[in-house]
């Protein structure tokens, strides 16, 4: 975004920023409520130039323990999401040893998040000891089900099915004796990821509708939004393209008018590889070009990356070999600046114009399980 739109948006973050600086001068408690209260509100709405502008503004000024826990974690919570790895566990990890500091008992959700920076970044078995590490200190339904469904999705990627459907099996049915609507709901949603894995396309579709109707009901329009990509997953795991385009649209629209722009960017990706696999191009390019851009405003660095070796593939495919160098170039840099290895070699193997490729190439669903 650009013109005056964006100057007032500049303007207004500016503000922001030095009303709550001032307050927390002059009581750090109500500081930290509305840092916390507008942090929060930026995270939603994936606005993570709003988020560091806040994070930037807090970490100037004296903070208690509990502060810099809270602080810290959402820190983590950022780097994460902007695919800056290593700084995200060392946030989250300075959280947990501030909030352990004052006796806070969130070594749980600290420890979880630590496992899904870690699966992220492709690290599982990590990712697997601080799932477990979480479940140690797991006291409650509620808690024990959150890590029970972050633990089947790790087991999910691993292709371990029945581990990952033990898994999700606690998860709901702990979410369930605990009423926790929404986290059941997600708990579902991978449940129907395994049989999605197992070609059972219709049982998973039903799942995903049972979710679905959670969300709506919670009006939470993101994670509506999520849900329906998940279904379009399963339609094109069965094969059934059209459908999977018609269920994308509908989340993009979704985002869209929910201003949710995590959702907005993701659905494009998903847009772009789903409309190249029925076979237009030139759509499958206009969606992947804007992606590429949303991430980049996003500052998530590795969704642009896998997004600009999709769009060298595509560029290949098309055959403009000067576009598919140029965006080859592009996300090599950012391999290499920010170290994503998987994603360079997915780059030098799929694409001419850094080696020789196979004959049939790949690509990367955004956000598929």
């Amino acid at each position: 975004m650009t013109g005056p739109g964006r100057r007032r948006d500049v303007d207004e973050l500016t503000h922001l920023v030095e009303y709550i600086r001032r307050v927390l001068a002059r009581d750090t408690m109500v500081g930290l409520r509305e840092w916390s209260t507008h942090f929060t509100a930026s995270r939603q709405s994936g606005a993570y130039d709003r988020c560091q502008r806040l994070l930037h503004a807090v970490k100037s000024v004296p903070l208690p323990p509990h502060g810099i826990g809270i602080v810290r974690y959402g820190e983590g919570w950022l780097y994460d999401r902007m695919g800056l790895w290593q700084e995200s566990i060392t946030a989250y990890r300075a959280s947990l040893k501030a909030f352990e500091a004052v006796g806070l008992p969130l070594a749980t959700e600290v420890w979880m998040n630590i496992g899904s920076v870690y699966q992220d970044q492709g690290d599982w078995g990590a990712a697997e000891d601080a799932y477990r590490k979480a479940l140690d200190v797991a006291d409650d339904p509620r808690s024990r089900g959150a890590v029970y469904n972050n633990l089947g999705g790790l087991l999910l990627l691993r292709d371990d099915l029945d581990g990952a459907a033990e898994s999700y099996a606690q998860a709901r049915a702990l979410l369930r004796s605990a009423e926790d609507h929404y986290n059941y709901a997600a708990a579902t949603v991978g449940e129907a990821g395994v049989l999605r894995d197992r070609g059972l396309f219709g049982d998973a579709q039903k799942l995903l509708m049972e979710a679905l109707g959670i969300y709506q009901r919670l009006r939470d329009p993101h994670a509506v939004a999520m849900t329906l990509g998940a279904l379009a997953v399963t339609y094109q795991y069965a094969n059934e393209v059209g459908e999977a385009i018609r269920w994308y649209e509908i989340a993009l629209a979704i985002g869209v008018a929910a201003k949710d722009q995590t959702v907005v960017v993701r659905t494009l990706a998903n847009l772009a590889l789903t409309n190249e696999s029925a076979g237009d191009h030139d759509k499958a390019l206009d969606y992947l070009e804007q992606a590429v851009e949303g991430y980049r405003e996003l500052g998530d660095r590795h969704g642009e990356a896998v997004a600009l070796v999709n769009l060298a593939r595509l560029q290949q495919r098309r055959a403009d070999h000067a576009a598919s160098a140029v965006a080859a170039e592009a996300a090599a840099r950012l391999c290499d600046t920010y170290g994503y290895p998987e994603e360079l070699a997915r780059l030098r193997e799929q694409v001419s114009t850094i080696a020789e490729i196979g004959p049939a190439p790949g690509y990367r669903v955004h956000g598929a399980d």
